[in-house]
């Protein structure tokens, strides 16, 4: 009976357990992969930790969880920046490296800003500061590139002015026509994941996996196996003459 106890824990440990797929992201990062899985019926989890933010899953669906994650493109990680290039380099003259930062937060702000738009899946906003006008140089105007990802579904080209305006109001001498704004639809979205990725409808409310369910199901089996025997032997022993002389 004892070793038939330390089986059932051990299984139940075995359902329970959880993989890390993602860690040390922001809490906007965590949230698109969480949402992004539930959707696919693994049951994500987002927790803290001190290092950020980080994203579970149960153990037999790590696997397919990563190769969801790599077909949608999450999470949005960019490339090492201008503001990770020059960092405290004595190199590099304190003008231009206040001006880096400079412009380094504001593209920060506008693509933030940018994002929370409806339909909008990422933005970035790249910007060239321009020049005043010195002796022997004639001044050179500021221009803003705004590249926007959007999911499939939705029409954000109508907004096309309005981000015009957004940005060249936030940007110091950036005039309204030289803002530049690209569309690309969102390459992978749930219509367009391999069929092995898209939502597992097996599951059960959709948050338990294939093998969780066979797990649960097999330990259901075994602990009514395991009752039915305790009973009927009780039983029988019970209708044995002998077992009656000897109480």
């Amino acid at each position: 009976m004892r070793k038939l106890v330390i089986c059932l824990i051990a299984l139940f440990v075995l359902v329970g357990c959880r993989n890390v797929v993602y860690e040390k992201l922001t809490e906007h990062e965590a949230n698109e992969i969480v949402v992004t899985l539930l959707r696919k019926g693994i049951s994500a989890e987002k927790m803290i930790s001190e290092e950020g933010y980080f994203v579970t899953v149960p153990t037999d669906q790590f696997e397919r969880s990563l190769d969801i994650l790599r077909v949608v493109g999450l999470p949005n990680r960019s490339n090492s920046d201008l503001l990770d290039i020059f960092g405290d380099s004595s190199l590099i003259s304190s003008p231009v490296a206040e001006k880096a930062k400079y412009v380094h937060g504001v593209s920060n702000e506008i693509s933030n800003s940018l994002r929370k738009i409806e339909g909008v899946v990422d933005a970035s906003v790249h910007i060239s500061m321009g020049t005043t006008k010195k002796i022997g140089k004639p001044a050179v105007d500021s221009k803003a590139s705004v590249f926007i990802v959007h999911a499939r579904n939705a029409d954000v080209r109508y907004l096309e002015p309005d981000i015009k305006s957004m940005v060249s109001n936030a940007i110091e001498f950036l005039n309204y026509q030289n803002v530049s704004v690209f569309f690309s639809p969102k390459s992978f979205d749930d219509n367009y994941l391999p069929d092995e990725l898209q939502f597992d409808s097996s599951a059960i409310g959709g948050f338990l996996p294939r093998r969780t369910v066979a797990y649960l199901l097999s330990l259901l089996i075994v602990v009514l196996f395991v009752g039915g025997y305790f009973y009927l032997s009780n039983r029988a022993r019970r209708s044995n003459p002998m077992f009656h002389t000897i109480k």
